[in-house]
């Protein structure tokens, strides 16, 4: 008999039978178990009991009664019903699938909608609605249900096709709705198509082909009977019942996932986009269609092995994801069909019958692709051996374990098999299909369908970028035709899966980098400079500049010291100094002599330098002074010591490119540093590479800022000198300072920039903000060596307009760089900038861990391979077989970089970072391996364990912490009171044991303890409970009388102990009942005694108002109606608390004890260590109970105060109360939250005092090791807690939340206060030695429940100063090195495997935060001014809040930020703007908090007056106050300087009054002279030297200009009159201007030839050169200016009259015409650098001590620039109107200065412009000679005739 079948006929009479032993029972309606039933029953008896017995009484029935009644969805559905939700991964979309079939006949519309209406009849699942909430029900009939038709025999009817599947195969059913599928049809001429779209939350993928194939059935046949199927209902139903039995089955699938779950990986780690937008979600289809004879090809090759085309396929998947991931683990979520067979039907069933498993991935390379296949299977097989455990279970249970959100976003489905060959969807053609389901991104689906198989992917839009999938899905395709071609090698391949033919195409274009460079050796550039350029400034530093003949003086010098040293080739010589000529010269010298130079960071200590000597074997170091310690080791010169020696000729060494050139040393993992060996070849090569790309040559300027033991170094020295350009180098001690790097570009006119990002960032932040108006020279900025910020390439292209900027990346072992990036203008990144192609001669690779290419897209580590590739490393072949690697495939050496990065489609790569578990980071360029500071850390003899780590959310912000452990003692000694102290305490008590009248206290405790018994036992009768004495009631029952909620649980049954302790009611078998009893309970009378005993006692009035306002609210409070905070701080007040615990006579005297020993403690600590505060933490403060007593008995010693608790709501109180303390502290702390991740510091407090707050700890042990490691040495606790059944608090205190869930000693008893013996147990349990314990045991006083303990530790550690460790590495590794913040912790945190958790030391420094929770009262920004400033810091240090007082370089500042910093202070702090940023980085460095910085700027603003600036002198004061005197002030001629006036200022001073003063202005500061608009130069230096003389306060000014000095004069006069400020006299003496057009040589030109001749002349560096060469007494024909003034005059005046009249370098050099004689001339001077002019017209100088020195050279080059900024001035100079009185004094001989075609200083010219009192006068000489000599005694007594 069919028992099952049998088993549901009964169920139809709803009879119910099940098996108890081994007999059945039945359960049934009256009358509806008949005797036959009986019968029969009894005769099947055997057979019925082995059924039920074999499925744990599990039977599935039939259940017509209630097929329209609600049921649970099954959990796939409930997964899918989530999944519409946006706010889950991948959500936002309901799971739909949507299919085409294509039937070759027309087919009727009418007769398929009966069709169609048949089939929804048939299966309950069409008819149904799902709910959001979880359940569904079936509807027992619905309305006909028309279908959509589209009718193309006599049209076109693609489009509406078209628009119909767009609509369809995307819909979107809503919940709570019916239908939730649509059918429609399309018919044409011969054929029609079947659209059918659904939810896959009412069908599967197999009941579509049961609802298809009943369409075709009800189709083909329109009378056929409708058959209903098997409830869906009951069959989920069954199911559900299924999970609850823990069968044999379910619990071997258990062990096996439970075994199986631990290894199995996470979702494959696919190259996603990120986020994409939830709001419109779609799918997107890639398919291979796999024809019949390739489809009938791969199965038979699956058949021969074994397998099944479905594993095969998913084999293919797995290969694919793994290649696309980079992971060997993962997993794929498998669909399954979970088909109960219950019914003879169930495959016949609508309804979603979908399981998953969750398929894990393990590729292992080792083994073939065949052996992973079989591999695979054997897994999918064993995997539905124990199916019992669901997909959806394993995922659950993942996301616990794993604390995160699993989802398994890839699926494979394969239906291969599962069809039948009658099925609709096999016989007919599918034209199209889509699915879409939640938290999914690919959907691979195999099925057999138009004669051969098609695996698709449906892909979620969005996720990835379109050639990610395109190139995926390509390669998985490729895949599958090669097993379906038979292609057997494919299967012994270990690595199957192929990249594109295209990808690989372009992989080889981007890596044929080859170009025709010529080896060298690094010195033959600047050899080749030296014959070539010898006049050329070569090298300029702050001491001077340096030609390339004189810095060969340099060279040659270091070579004698070298050749004495008996330097052979390949000795490596050190160099250990700063940046300056010798240092160049000492690295070209080494390579000259064929040594090879090993860099030396100066600010190294000098134990690593001591490192690096001895690995290198350096035999000879330069460095910049002795020192004993390093001459140990070797040669040690002092490089100043040397004095060049000229020469006009260096030697040149013998060849050899593979030579060593330098070693530069990193970072090493074990604490010794590792150097990396370059040769001339490798480096050469990129040099030339670099000059060649970028066009570098002679002219470039480069701006040397990297240190020379950077690789940066090596091609700012090289590169420049190889193209006879010149090299400024800064001073090494302000490389960080932003003002003076600009002046320098500005100064110098730098064209070439190479530098970490940071620095280029620093000097750009500067220049944005200072405001300055410069004509750039910059063309070249190269940045590499760390992340570029994705703003910082358009920052730099807005300030420099005609510059390139170039990426550049690679490794100090592959020649400086290997790729390259040109970074377009106006170009947006998001995350990052490319990394860019490799360059010449260089290759590039990313590659997986298997050495194998990874796609597009996909992150790999980074390979270098080609001619830059450095020897390796020295002395380390381990290391070198590890880092340099063959290429599989070819056998080319290779560089590991230990970066990650993925290549775009074009080739480009992008830079990712550091790969995951590697220690080297980048700090500001510099490569830093973590594991070395760790190492030299674990050195130190008191550091148990260290570890150092990197930390940022950015890649800019990154820097290292570090973590440290103390060595524990070996021993340890016992802590005691010492004398005064026991004396003290015992006196204490003896006072209180004598004062306190104990009997009472007994009397009012027996009372209370009445009172509470009472009410108690009367809010249980208030229910019902207890009224009927012989009425027995379970503890549940009393909850659920009560309402009482599961909180108060414990306290209920701590209530009915009190009552059965009492004697009020009894306890048998876990059941209550009241006992017979006389005792009168009424509580009003006991309250009333209980007040008359108060007024005796005094204990506290307000205390006992609030235990009686509680006992009326019992009843409200028991059932959680009532808040019990509402009663202890009624709106807020806090008397009521602070009458529980303060104003009471027990906690007075207990908080008096705490307050007697902390002051005697503090004043014994003050004592012994003046300088170090006392440091207390309260912890659990709460409304001050304690402190209200302790904080003002401490005023006036050296003491912090941390008052921490819980609640906000408590520290602001405690603000309120104890403002006036400003060394108290706030900050929130729970005891059961670890410290160090709350910010406080391990062993720095001398006291902990807990009161009334332990008991809240959820485990004790937890809590005491927690607040131990807070302590220092010989540190107490002091606790002050209840320690016994307070009835008291039963009623009271006990309602608050947090008194449950226990995990200690206390969770077995219900406590939820400590006994004494358990306090005794625990302190020693914790090595806590108990000095003081007051009441004593035995005393009455004991029966307040209340006692204070005094318990002391021996610290256990070493003690470890912060400072002293910071100050070990400091003298260990290099200061980069050195981490910004190092924690102590008692323990360091270790990882389930025993390693330090290094995840858990980063939470610690996120959280720590600087103890950022933690802030006096005036410790927080006071002023507004302040506050702004906080503003700025945090902001850019990533703060939430800054301290006043917070050191800058302690919370994470440095000296690239501190520039920042100063740039947004300036840009917008108000108060700053009037400062020098020189000034304010000096001022900040000095005083790096925000008070001190803010009290500078306010100061500032004070004394402004009282600041000096450089362009500022003062000759001659005058005797009186300055409000009483005459100044008589001189301006700087055209070259900066007061030097013309040297012999009319000693007249002026011989002739000036007592109440005179004599004040001159010249250039001050060169860089920001010409950083001044160019055209307002002399309109700035007016205001600027106005406001100057303004401050000053004279009575009256005298101004007297020469030359240009004459404008700026007028320019100051102008200012000074505007501001009323008396002008008595403005003096110009030969000052010229611009003449009126007509009265020029171009008066018939037109204005635009006229301007441009005008502005030009003086824009032209070959005419201001020979100006220029009057004013400081140059011999410009003797400098090879060969060409009269009176022909060049000529000239000028013919170009002004050609073309545009611009009379530039180019038209000098290429007009010519009758002149060509000239042209020629310019142009041979042209040939030159100007450095080369310059120079030349220098040395013609005639010189009392012969050749100019190289300080003396730099101030003449500085001089012209000052000269040239005037004279472009003068030509566009138009003079406003002035009213004051004005002397001119125009000279006999005219034109003679400049151009006096265009310019003149005569009456004419100027009296346009003069408006008031002009006295004209002629003076004898020249412009140039007329106040010297001769000359200036005829004209003397003309100019010293001023106006007064």
């Amino acid at each position: 008999m069919d028992i099952q079948k049998y088993i549901n006929e009964l169920a139809e009479k709803e009879i119910v039978i099940w098996c108890e032993g081994d007999s059945i029972k039945f359960k049934a309606p009256k009358g509806a178990m008949t005797e036959e039933n009986k019968n029969k029953l009894r005769q099947y008896k055997s057979e019925v009991l082995d059924y039920l017995k074999a499925h744990n009484n599990l039977v599935f029935t039939s259940d017509t009664k209630r097929r329209y009644e609600k049921f649970p969805l099954t959990d796939i559905q409930n997964s899918y019903v989530m999944g519409r939700n946006h706010l889950y991964d991948l959500g936002g979309i309901g799971c739909h699938g949507y299919i085409e079939i294509e039937v070759n006949r027309l087919l009727d519309p009418g007769q398929l909608e009966v069709a169609w209406n048949k089939v929804i009849q048939k299966h309950d699942m069409l008819r149904a609605i799902v709910s959001a909430s979880g359940y569904q029900i079936v509807q027992e009939a619905v309305p006909s249900v028309e279908i959509i038709v589209l009718d193309g025999r006599d049209k076109d009817i693609s489009a509406d096709k078209e628009e119909l599947r767009t609509e369809l195969s995307t819909k979107q059913y809503q919940l709570g709705t019916w239908p939730m599928c649509d059918l429609a049809l399309s018919i044409e001429k011969d054929k029609s198509i079947i659209y059918f779209s659904l939810d896959m939350l009412i069908s599967d993928f197999a009941s579509m082909n049961v609802m298809l194939n009943d369409l075709e059935k009800f189709y083909e046949n329109p009378h056929e009977i409708i058959i209903p199927t098997t409830s869906y209902r009951d069959i989920v139903l069954y199911q559900e019942k299924r999970k609850t039995f823990n069968s044999k089955s379910r619990q071997e699938a258990e062990v096996y996932w439970n075994k199986k779950i631990s290894m199995m990986g996470d979702a494959p780690n696919l190259p996603v986009i990120g986020k994409e937008d939830n709001q419109e979600v779609s799918f997107l289809q890639k398919k291979v269609f796999l024809n019949d004879k390739q489809w009938n090809a791969f199965v038979e090759l699956a058949k021969s092995y074994n397998i099944t085309p479905s594993a095969f396929v998913m084999a293919a998947l797995a290969e694919v994801i793994a290649v696309w991931s980079g992971d060997k683990k993962f997993c794929i979520n498998t669909t399954l069909l979970n088909r109960p067979e219950v019914a003879e039907d169930i495959y016949k069933v609508v309804g979603d019958f979908t399981d998953v498993n969750i398929t894990a991935i393990d590729i292992e390379y080792s083994e073939t692709f065949l052996e992973r296949v079989k591999k695979l299977q054997m897994d999918l097989w064993s995997d539905l051996e124990h199916k019992d455990v669901s997909g959806v279970e394993i995922i659950r249970r993942l996301t616990k374990e794993r604390k995160k959100n699993v989802i398994m976003p890839v699926v494979f489905t394969s239906t291969l098999g599962v069809s039948s060959k009658d099925d609709t969807t096999v016989k007919n053609k599918i034209v199209y299909k889509l699915s879409q389901t939640p938290q999914v991104y690919i959907d691979c689906q195999a099925a057999e369908e138009n004669g051969g198989a098609t695996i698709n992917w449906d892909v979620r839009n969005g996720v990835f970028e379109d050639y990610i999938i395109e190139e995926m899905f390509g390669s998985f395709a490729l895949l599958l035709q090669s097993i379906a071609d038979k292609n057997s090698e494919v299967l012994k391949e270990k690595y199957p899966v192929s990249l594109m033919k295209e990808t690989l195409e372009i992989r080889g274009d981007v890596n044929n980098t080859f170009k025709n460079i010529m080896p060298a050796m690094l010195e033959d550039g600047f050899l080749k400079s030296f014959n070539l350029y010898p006049d050329k400034t070569a090298l300029i530093t702050d001491e001077g500049e340096y030609t390339y003949r004189s810095l060969g003086g340099y060279v040659n010098a270091v070579l004698r010291i070298l050749g004495e040293a008996g330097t052979q080739d390949g000795d490596k010589i050190g160099i250990d100094t700063k940046k300056h000529v010798w240092q160049v010269a000492a690295v070209l010298a080494a390579l000259i002599s064929g040594a090879t130079y090993v860099p030396i960071d100066v600010q190294q200590p000098d134990k690593r330098k001591e490192k690096i000597i001895k690995s290198a074997d350096i035999k000879l170091l330069f460095a910049e002074a002795g020192n004993e310690d390093l001459e140990q080791y070797c040669n040690v010169v002092d490089i100043h010591s040397l004095k060049p020696e000229p020469t006009e000729s260096l030697p040149i060494n013998k060849i050899d490119y593979d030579r060593p050139a330098y070693i530069i040393f990193t970072s090493g993992t074990t604490g010794e540093p590792k150097g990396v060996i370059m040769t001339h070849r490798a480096t050469s090569n990129t040099i030339a590479d670099v000059n060649e790309t970028y066009a570098v040559g002679e002219r470039d300027v480069f701006l040397g800022l990297s240190n020379l033991s950077f690789d940066l170094s090596v091609y700012d020295l090289f590169g420049c000198f190889s193209a006879g350009g010149t090299l400024v180098l800064p001073s090494t001690d302000k490389i960080r300072d932003p003002k003076y790097l600009s002046e320098l570009i500005i100064r110098h006119r730098v064209s070439v920039i190479n530098a970490v990002p940071a620095l280029h960032q620093m000097i750009v932040s500067y220049l944005e903000s200072a405001n300055v108006s410069v004509d750039y020279q910059v063309r070249l900025l190269l940045l590499s060596g760390d992340w570029i910020p994705v703003t910082l390439p358009q920052r730099i292209y807005d300030l420099f307009d005609d510059c390139r900027v170039i990426s550049l990346g690679g490794a100090t072992e592959a020649a400086i760089w290997s790729i390259s990036y040109d970074i377009p203008k106006k170009a947006v990144f998001t995350k990052s900038i490319p990394y860019g192609y490799p360059m010449s001669n260089q290759t590039f690779y990313v590659l997986n861990n298997e050495m194998q290419p990874c796609p597009n897209g996909v992150d790999g580590s980074l390979y270098i391979g080609g001619i830059g590739l450095s020897s390796g490393y020295l002395k380390d072949e381990q290391l070198n077989r590890e880092k340099y690697p063959a290429l599989p495939w070819s056998g080319e050496r290779i560089y590991r970089t230990g970066d990650k990065g993925c290549y775009l489609p074009d080739g480009i790569i992008i830079f990712k970072g550091r790969e995951d578990g590697d220690n080297q980071v980048k700090i500001h360029g510099h490569r830093v391996e973590l594991a070395e500071i760790s190492s030299v850390l674990n050195e130190h003899p008191l550091i148990e364990r260290a570890v150092a780590l990197a930390l940022g959310e950015n890649p800019e912000d990154l820097h290292i912490d570090a973590a440290i452990s103390p060595v524990r003692k070996k021993t340890m000694a016992s802590p005691a009171l010492d004398d005064k102290e026991e004396y003290l305490l015992k006196s204490i008590k003896q006072y209180y044991e004598e004062q306190m009248d104990q009997d009472l206290l007994e009397k009012w405790i027996k009372k209370s303890e009445e009172v509470v018994s009472a009410d108690i036992y009367n809010t249980f009768r208030k229910r019902g409970i207890f009224l009927d004495k012989s009425k027995a009631f379970s503890f549940e029952q009393i909850v659920e009388m009560m309402s009482i909620p599961e909180k108060l649980h414990k306290l209920t049954k701590r209530w009915l102990q009190v009552l059965v302790n009492e004697g009020i009611i009894t306890c048998e078998a876990n059941a209550y009942k009241a006992s017979e009893i006389s005792t009168d309970l009424g509580s009003e009378k006991l309250w009333k005694e209980f007040y008359e005993i108060e007024d005796d006692f005094q204990y506290s009035k307000k205390f006992v108002d609030y235990l009686k306002e509680s006992s009326d609210l019992l009843p409200e409070l028991i059932q959680g109606k009532e808040d019990p905070l509402n009663i202890l701080f009624p709106k807020g007040d806090t008397d009521p608390a602070l009458a529980a615990y303060h104003d009471n006579k027990v906690n007075g005297m207990l908080n008096n004890i705490a307050t007697k020993e902390i002051r005697y403690l503090c004043e014994k600590k003050n004592k012994k260590s003046p300088e170090k505060p006392f440091r207390i933490l309260e912890v659990g403060a709460g409304v001050g109970g304690t402190s209200l007593d302790v904080i003002p008995e401490l005023e006036g010693c050296n003491v912090e105060y941390y008052f921490t608790d819980l609640s906000i709501f408590f520290l602001n109180k405690a603000q309120e109360n104890f403002g006036k303390y400003n060394w108290v502290k706030y900050g929130i702390f729970n005891i059961n939250e670890d410290f160090v991740s709350q910010g406080y510091e391990a062993f720095s407090f001398d006291v902990i005092l807990c009161a009334n707050v332990l008991h809240n700890s959820r485990n004790i042990n937890s809590v005491m090791k927690n607040l131990k490691g807070l302590l220092s040495e010989d540190a107490s606790i002091i606790i002050l807690e209840e320690t016994r059944t307070s009835y008291l608090l039963l009623t009271s205190m006990e309602f608050k939340d947090g008194l449950t869930g226990f995990t200690d000693e206390r969770s077995e008893h219900d406590q939820t206060f400590f006994t004494r013996k358990q306090w005794e147990d625990i302190f020693k349990r914790h090595d806590g030695q108990l000095l003081y314990e007051f009441p004593d045991k035995g005393s009455k006083l004991d029966l307040a429940g209340q006692t204070i303990y005094v318990v002391r530790f021996a610290g256990e550690y070493e003690q470890l100063e912060k400072e002293a460790v910071r100050g070990y590495l400091e003298s260990t590794v290099s200061p980069y090195m050195v981490p910004n913040q190092i924690l102590i912790l008692p323990d360091m945190p270790l990882s389930a495997n025993r390693k330090v958790d290094t995840r858990k030391i980063k939470e610690y420094f996120k959280n720590w935060d600087h103890k950022e929770n933690i802030k006096k009262k005036d410790e927080l920004p006071q002023t507004d001014l302040e506050q702004r400033i906080a503003e700025i810091w945090c902001k850019e240090l990533g703060l939430t809040s800054v301290g006043r007082n917070d050191d800058f370089y302690l919370v994470g500042g440095d000296s690239l930020l501190i520039a920042q910093i100063i740039g947004k202070m300036m840009e917008n702090i108000s108060e700053a703007s009037g400062w020098e940023w020189s000034n304010l980085l000096t001022e900040m460095m000095k005083a790096p908090t925000i008070k001190q910085i803010a009290e500078s700027l306010v100061n500032h603003q004070n004394d402004k007056g009282n600041l000096e600036d450089p362009s500022l002198m003062i000759l001659k004061n005058s005797s009186l106050n300055n409000e009483d005197s005459v100044a008589k002030v001189f301006f700087h001629a055209g070259a900066g300087t007061l030097t013309p006036y040297t012999d009319l200022l000693s007249r002026i001073k011989e002739d000036s009054k007592d109440s005179e003063s004599i004040i001159g202005f010249v250039f001050g500061n060169d860089a920001e002279y010409i950083s001044m608009e160019t055209s307002q130069t002399f309109r700035l230096l007016g205001r600027k030297y106005g406001e100057i003389l303004e401050k000053m306060g004279y009575r009256n000014y005298i101004l007297v200009g020469h030359c240009v000095g004459g404008l700026i004069a007028l320019e100051t006069a102008q200012y000074l009159r505007n501001k009323e400020i008396s002008v008595s006299d403005v003096t110009l003496i030969s000052t010229g201007i611009p003449k009126q057009k007509e009265n020029t040589i171009l008066a018939d030109a037109s204005d635009e030839i006229y301007r441009n001749a005008l502005h030009s002349s003086l824009d032209n560096e070959l005419l201001l050169e020979r100006i220029f060469a009057r004013v400081i007494g140059a011999d410009a024909y003797k400098a090879g200016y060969q060409v009269s003034d009176e022909r060049l005059q000529q000239y000028i005046e013919y170009i002004s009259r050609c073309g545009s009249g611009e009379i530039t370098v180019k038209a000098l050099c290429e007009t010519g015409g009758e002149y060509e004689d000239v042209a020629e001339e310019f142009r041979r001077l042209a040939s030159y650098t100007i450095s080369e002019r310059l120079n030349a017209l220098y040395r013609t100088i005639e010189r009392p001590n012969g050749e100019l020195m190289e300080h003396q050279l730099k101030m003449l080059n500085v001089l012209f620039r000052i000269f040239s900024q005037n004279f472009r001035c003068v030509s566009s100079y138009i003079p406003e109107l002035y009213y004051g009185n004005i002397r001119i004094f125009c000279c006999e001989i005219l034109g003679s200065h400049f151009y006096p075609g265009f310019f003149e200083e005569d009456l004419e010219t100027w009296k346009p412009y003069i408006k008031g009192n002009l006295k004209y006068n002629t003076i004898a000489g020249q412009h140039f000679d007329c106040i010297i000599g001769d000359n200036l005694e005829k004209n003397i007594s003309k100019i010293l005739d001023f106006n007064y």
